[in-house]
């Protein structure tokens, strides 16, 4: 009896056993097109790119939350916005996976299509682990959705009619500015604030941007938002209708439907500027010049009078252009002698006549801005630092300075400073570092289209001077910010990819809090180092070896 109650238990542990597995397996796999996705190498890649926002458990709780605005997606609750499936049911494997490639538009989530395809289904199938509701549901079946009918006036207008009448409105304003009466009182699933479309600034949507990505945004709603689907309130002839509508409201895009619905409704208006359509052409902006130096006698001995009659075209383009012209001198001018050069006077200001052919001879050569003992740059009034970069050269005497040079992220520029308006946040140290080099950081032409890894990332405390050192596989030109709320100090750098397994390195001490690595997935992909801080420092970047570069931070009095 008893050698039966154990092959029986045995035989149900079996049963049982297969069953977990089969019941599991779908939910370990993704399926699209060719690729078969395997949550096994998913997972690594999660654990490298992704968990930073969405967490280690997929609960959108990751350490980069609390800095974004738009919460990362919770992959435990398995409510999805862009879907081809009915409300309140899962996207299929092909959703997902087009969500992972083309990101959301206006978030901080990127695209990636660094990433292979093989890799991208790797990460839906691990994706797919996180919820329980893809071990007791099915994703729902795709809406069908006719082709699109052809565009016409009669379509638009009863789209427009349907806008009204869906109270679209409420929402979305009249004009589709997101400004609607219902628009400030709007939050999603988790209680956060949420901000209607504003048709007239943008050409994409947060799930793509063709007509049919439109079309199957309001026929399948955006789950977890108030954006409900209007599957059993439109019929499709009617949704098309609408999406033709739509499109129109989206002033800044040239489409059809846009060029048409401005043909029909504002016949003969003019393009304000090459590649748009419609509206009045802009009134030519008014010149404002400085006074005149001491001795000139005349605005018009300075450049600035009334066009001459031998003026080819007419002065100043359009009415307003005439008024100003001639406001002060409203008589013909008179027949003048041969043009004289006019001269530039010291303020730069002064602007020569449009009948004079005669190139403006100017005071001195303009002085680029210079470094001086005070951390400022000094040029001529006609070049004011604001108007162009200034280049600093590293000293090897003790010297000191109000700025630190950002690295300019132009490759053309590839080892200039950029002298950047004074930060008194950074500074650099009254002592030349032994390891900075006597000329300019020049990095090697990046002529290898491949991309540069992160190898190591180390943190020294030395003297009370916090060292990040970045090791990496080729040469790169870093960009060096600061952000605020909270303070940290952030480190670009271009065309990058993290390589190491350190996702994070905690400081606590020097003013330092932590170390932390992300990667944006562009293509070509940039990996941020950023740095939070409990306490304001100064910071500087330097070159410390091949590819290696060392971020230096210390309290502001050092």
């Amino acid at each position: 009896m008893t050698m039966r109650v154990r092959k029986a238990n045995k035989f149900a542990l079996v049963v049982a056993t297969m069953l977990a597995v089969a019941w599991s397996s779908p939910a370990q796999e993704s399926h699209i097109g060719k690729w078969t996705g395997h949550a096994s190498a998913g997972k690594q890649l999660y654990y490298r790119y992704c968990w930073g926002c969405h967490g280690v458990r997929g609960d959108g709780n990751g350490e980069n939350a609390p800095y974004l605005n738009v919460l990362p997606r919770n992959f435990v609750a398995g409510t999805f916005k862009c879907r081809s499936t009915p409300t309140g049911t899962l996207p299929t494997d092909e959703d997902l996976f087009e969500a992972i490639t083309r990101g959301f538009y206006n978030t901080y989530m990127p695209s990636w299509k660094a990433l292979t395809n093989q890799q991208r289904a790797d990460l839906v199938a691990f994706i797919k682990t996180f919820s329980p509701r893809w071990q007791n549901e099915k994703p729902g079946t795709p809406i069908s959705m006719p082709p699109e009918p052809a565009l016409t006036v009669d379509s638009i207008k009863h789209g427009k009619e349907l806008f009204a009448k869906m109270e679209c409105w409420k929402c979305h304003g009249q004009e589709g500015h997101g400004d609607g009466p219902s628009a400030a009182t709007l939050t999603d699933n988790n209680d956060q604030p949420i901000r209607p479309y504003n048709f007239s600034e943008g050409s994409r949507f947060k799930c793509g941007e063709t007509n049919q990505d439109l079309y199957k945004i309001f026929m399948t709603g955006l789950d977890g938002t108030p954006m409900p689907s209007f599957a059993d309130n439109l019929k499709t002839e009617e949704a098309w209708d609408l999406v033709h509508f739509l499109r129109t409201l989206q002033v800044h895009h040239n489409s059809p439907e846009l060029a048409l619905w401005r043909n029909t409704e504002q016949p003969g208006l003019k393009p304000t500027n090459p590649g748009t359509s419609g509206g009045a052409p802009p009134e030519k902006a008014e010149t404002v010049s400085a006074p005149p130096p001491p001795g000139a006698s005349s605005p018009a001995a300075q450049g600035a009078s009334a066009p001459s009659a031998s003026d080819p075209a007419p002065a100043a383009a359009g009415k307003a252009g005439k008024a100003r012209a001639g406001a002060t001198n409203p008589a013909p001018a008179p027949p003048a002698a041969e043009p004289q050069p006019a001269t530039t006077p010291a303020s730069g200001s002064a602007k020569t006549s449009a009948a004079n052919p005669a190139p403006v001879q100017p005071v001195g050569e303009p002085k680029p801005g210079t470094i001086t003992s005070g951390g400022g740059a000094e040029s001529a009034s006609a070049n004011p630092v604001s108007a162009q970069a200034t280049v600093s050269q590293p000293q090897r005497e003790s010297q000191p300075s109000g700025n630190v040079g950002t690295i300019n992220r132009d490759m053309d520029d590839v080892g200039r400073v950029v002298n950047p308006p004074p930060d008194p946040r950074s500074t650099v140290p009254r002592s030349a570092l032994s390891r900075t080099s006597a000329t300019v950081y020049t990095a090697p032409a990046l002529d290898n289209p491949r991309r540069v890894e992160l190898l190591n990332l180390a943190v020294t405390d030395e003297a009370g001077k916090i060292s990040v050192i970045m090791t990496l596989s080729g040469p790169v030109v870093p960009q060096l910010k600061w952000l605020d709320s909270p303070a940290r100090v952030v480190v670009d750098l271009p065309k990058t990819v993290m390589a190491t397994s350190q996702q994070r390195i905690d400081v606590g001490k020097g003013g330092a809090k932590r170390v932390r690595l992300g990667m944006d997935a562009q293509v070509p992909p940039t990996t941020r180092v950023v740095v939070d801080l409990t306490e304001p420092l100064a910071y500087q970047i330097v070159p410390g070896g091949d590819n290696t570069w060392i971020l230096e931070l210390h309290p502001q009095n050092k």
